[in-house]
């Protein structure tokens, strides 16, 4: 995705000899989108056979990028990801919940599945399940299991590995959830902010952070997503641009130190680390809330703040992941979170440049 023209440059003359391969065609439909040139990809992608993998996730990308929230997310479903519950855990079939059940006072298990961000992103659909009369029993990663024990609405929380099949009627893997129940918005009829904090942990926190920051705007950074995650083009974002903001208040570190790599914030900035020692998202969590704005990456951090209704500026590439496809300034997922795309393909100085120019405006 770091050198998307060269590759469309290829495609192009491999095209000229099988115009037809539909190999080819995706993936000059992707990296046309990398760049930009949203049409000339839906118009290449229009030539590629339905059956083809990659085709949906991509299809259902444009259809997001159109503002077709629920037409996209359905477009997408089977391609939504490598971490699905069904292909981790032998979870039988015939409980699998299907379109028209009826789950009024029915137990559900809502496996939440993807990432740490999905599974942070996702279990605010508990509230419309509950809505609907179902009984919820949430299954989640036991890392994250404090925190989404206390998200509006859950009561029942279980690791995802302990539970038993005969503790619930019917199961339904988070990422399906939209497409199953016809959700036309992710914020419609939900209470947000749906996040809350441990009191041991922000009473912890607290005093650390006031401290710190005197009487400086508190601002929390991330700029290296997981170096392991297939897409860490889209959450690596080079550490010295994030220098800037020390202009504007005390600059405070979400990264956790083992996944900077070579991508190290500038020596001689002044900036306080909150992730030292063995890595604890509650602690993450009551950090994140003391800060005054928040700006990463597209990464857990930015759903743990959008979660808790933290003022966020997001830095994106210029073609983002499908929670930020509709490219809109303003997260259709969480309110709170403004969003900073590339001004043009592999921009992060511009994103960051316009990020700045807004927080300098808004204090």
């Amino acid at each position: 995705m770091r050198r998307a023209p060269e590759a469309i440059e290829i495609l192009d003359k491999l095209l000229q000899t099988e115009p037809t391969n539909a190999e080819y065609l995706i993936n000059q439909a992707l990296y046309l989108r990398a760049v930009g040139k949203f049409d000339e990809s839906l118009k290449t992608l229009e030539q590629v056979p339905l059956e083809t993998p990659g085709y949906a996730m991509l299809m259902g990308w444009h259809e997001l990028r159109l503002g077709k929230f629920l037409e996209g997310m359905r477009m997408r479903e089977p391609e939504s990801g490598i971490n699905r519950i069904d292909k981790r855990y032998p979870f039988p079939s015939a409980k699998r919940l299907q379109s028209g059940m009826l789950i009024a006072g029915k137990k559900i298990l809502f496996a939440l599945e993807g990432g740490n961000g999905d599974e942070i992103a996702y279990v605010r659909f508990v509230q419309i399940l509950k809505s609907l009369g179902a009984k919820v029993i949430v299954g989640t990663s036991k890392e994250l299991l404090p925190i989404i024990s206390r998200a509006s609405e859950v009561e029942e929380v279980w690791p995802i590995d302990a539970i038993s099949h005969d503790q619930y009627d019917y199961y339904l893997p988070s990422l399906s959830v939209i497409p199953l129940l016809n959700i036309a918005h992710p914020c419609q009829g939900l209470i947000l902010p749906y996040v809350c904090l441990s009191k041991d942990h922000a009473a912890r926190w607290q005093p650390i952070i006031n401290k710190a920051a005197g009487a400086r705007l508190k601002i929390g950074i991330q700029w290296q997503g997981n170096m392991e995650f297939e897409h860490v083009e889209f959450k690596s974002i080079p550490a010295p641009l994030f220098a800037q903001f020390s202009e504007i208040g005390q600059l405070f570190s979400l990264q956790r130190p083992e996944t900077v790599g070579e991508n190290k914030f500038p020596a001689g900035i002044p900036i306080v680390e909150t992730q030292s020692g063995p890595p604890n998202w509650e602690g993450t969590l009551a950090a994140i809330s003391e800060m005054d704005y928040i700006i990463a990456g597209d990464t857990t951090i930015t759903h743990m703040a959008g979660a808790l209704g933290k003022k966020t500026l997001l830095l994106l590439p210029h073609a983002p992941h499908p929670y930020w496809a509709d490219l809109c300034e303003q997260s259709t997922w969480y309110p709170s979170v403004r969003v900073f795309r590339q001004p043009q393909y592999n921009d992060w100085a511009g994103a960051a440049r316009n990020a700045f120019n807004f927080l300098c405006s808004e204090i």
